[in-house]
């Protein structure tokens, strides 16, 4: 079937120079592969369409061609497929051919601008959609057609896990403590919740919008206007990167600090990080130390720089076992608790 001559009001846009391309890369077209890996791209490697007329044009050169069709689609349908069978193509092949499937016609310009009008154009998410399900036929009792169901899904979850992938790879940096400065007081007290979601919001934007979808429905979010699952989907994030690689346990060290000091027990903590919540109790006990450690060196450092006044009274502590044996049985623990009060502002006043 021939496309209707254009006029001199409206340029054909499928008779383009061959000046014209999208993506143009001498070196890609040279080395053509069609087998080649595409999950090896990244998406800087990804080179954005260069596009002849843009994306306004080409929908209205559609809308102007459907307006002509009229009535009769089917019957120029049929003559385009019966040009195919004398040409000795199928449909299969044709799409194939045109979606970048043939190097020849990457590089020839009416095929390219074909390409880019079905790429860019209004049409295409529905053909998509009913590639994957099929309207079901009026006034038929048969069951709907299967249509492309099985390969789409497949094909989507490829795709999904595909970009997934990606996010997950950019959100490393955010969900990983610094290596040496991980219990520092400016990095346990410089999480801030509302600030890291956001950051995962903006980093990967596919995997929050799915565990938005998975962890609300669209009635609930539509009902609870003040309940939010952000911090929900934020615990899952962590916990489903700390699977991935222990290096990724920025939440989980802040958590287990906090919930050794309100108290939590060495099964909690064994329960806890099971879960991939918080880190182990080991873990949780040598970093307590470390931060003891670190505490006290910075109090003789100011005992001896700045006059200082030392408190002191006894103390008892309970020790619990939750398996009772001979060298393990519930004790108190006797000592002394001491604070010291630095005056900082004496030195100065002395000095001057």
């Amino acid at each position: 079937m021939d496309l209707p001559p254009p006029s001199e009001e409206e340029p054909n846009f499928y008779d383009l120079p061959d000046g014209h391309s999208e993506a143009e890369n001498s070196e890609s077209d040279s080395d053509f592969d069609p087998e080649m890996d595409q999950d090896a791209e990244s998406e800087s490697d990804v080179e954005e369409e260069e596009l002849p007329m843009g994306p306004s044009f080409l929908r209205l050169n559609t809308e102007r061609l459907r307006a002509k069709l009229g009535g009769d689609v089917c019957g120029r349908v049929k003559t385009v497929l019966e040009a195919m069978d004398g040409a000795g193509l199928n449909l299969p092949i044709f799409l194939d051919a045109v979606s970048w499937g043939d190097a020849e016609c990457i590089r020839d310009a009416k095929v390219r601008a074909a390409r880019t009008s079905l790429m860019l154009s209004e049409e295409l998410p529905g053909i998509l959609r009913r590639w994957w399900k099929p309207p079901r036929i009026s006034n038929s009792n048969k069951k709907r057609p299967q249509g492309g169901q099985v390969v789409m899904e497949a094909f989507a979850r490829d795709v999904t896990l595909a970009t997934i992938e990606r996010e997950l790879r950019l959100l490393g940096p955010l969900l990983r403590s610094p290596k040496g400065h991980d219990i520092d007081e400016d990095e346990l007290t410089g999480v801030k919740l509302k600030a890291l979601i956001k950051q995962i919001e903006e980093t990967a934007p596919h995997l929050w919008a799915l565990m938005r979808d998975i962890a609300s429905s669209p009635a609930q979010r539509k009902i609870n206007t003040f309940k939010s699952p952000t911090k929900v989907i934020l615990a899952a994030v962590a916990i489903l990167f700390y699977s991935r690689s222990h290096h990724n346990n920025r939440l989980q060290k802040l958590f287990a600090i906090y919930f050794k000091f309100r108290g939590l027990s060495a099964k909690g903590f064994d329960t806890l990080h099971a879960l991939g919540l918080t880190m182990s109790n080991k873990w949780t006990g040598l970093a307590v130390g470390r931060i003891s450690k670190s505490a006290m060196d910075a109090v003789v450092a100011l005992i001896a720089e700045f006059p200082h006044l030392l408190s002191y009274d006894n103390a008892t502590l309970s020790f619990r076992v939750f398996s009772q044996r001979v060298d393990r049985q519930p004790e108190f623990g006797h000592g002394a608790a001491a604070s010291v009060y630095i005056n900082r502002v004496a030195k100065c006043q002395i000095g001057t």
